[in-house]
C-alpha cells in the first residue's frame, strides 16, 4: 500500500467475521505506543543519558563482519 492509509468498506457480516483481528490489533498498537513510552522514560532516567561531552563525537565502535544466513 506503500504506506498510505486504505479505507475499505465491510459488509457487516465480513466485518463481524474479522472483528477480532480489527480489536486485537488496535490493542497491539496501544501497546507498542506504552512500550515506546516506557522505553524512552528508561532511556531519560538513565544517568549517562543526556551528559554533555566536551569533545566532538567519537569514534564509531567496531562493528563485527556481517554474516549470511543460510535457510
Amino acid at each position: 500500500m506503500g504506506g498510505k492509509t486504505v479505507t475499505k468498506m465491510l459488509p457487516d457480516e465480513l466485518y463481524e467475521r474479522f472483528r477480532d483481528h480489527f480489536e486485537g490489533h488496535a490493542r497491539a498498537r496501544l501497546l507498542l505506543a506504552e512500550l515506546d513510552e516506557l522505553g524512552l522514560a528508561a532511556l531519560e532516567s538513565d544517568p549517562a543519558y543526556g551528559r554533555r561531552r566536551t569533545r566532538g563525537p567519537s569514534a564509531p565502535a567496531a562493528v563485527d563482519k556481517p554474516r549470511s544466513i543460510s535457510s
